[in-house]
C-alpha cells in the first residue's frame, strides 16, 4: 500500500517539482526490500509454527 502511495501522489506531477528520480527510485527499491522481508519472516514464523503442530500431534518413539 506504501508503495501505491507513493505512486498515486507523485502521478501528474512534473519532474521539476516532486522527488528526484533518483529518491524515488531509493524509496521504491527500499519499500520493496522491508515488505519482503516482512513475506519472509512471516512465512519462517508460519512454517515453524506448522513444524512444531505437527510434530507434537503425535509421540516420537525414542
Amino acid at each position: 500500500m506504501t508503495h501505491l502511495a507513493l505512486y498515486l501522489y507523485l502521478h501528474g506531477r512534473l519532474v521539476d517539482d516532486g522527488i528526484p528520480q533518483a529518491y524515488v527510485s531509493a524509496i521504491s527499491v527500499a519499500l520493496t526490500h522491508v515488505f519482503s522481508l516482512a513475506l519472509g519472516t512471516s512465512m519462517a514464523v508460519g512454517m515453524a509454527q506448522a513444524f512444531w503442530y505437527h510434530l507434537r500431534k503425535k509421540p516420537l518413539p525414542i
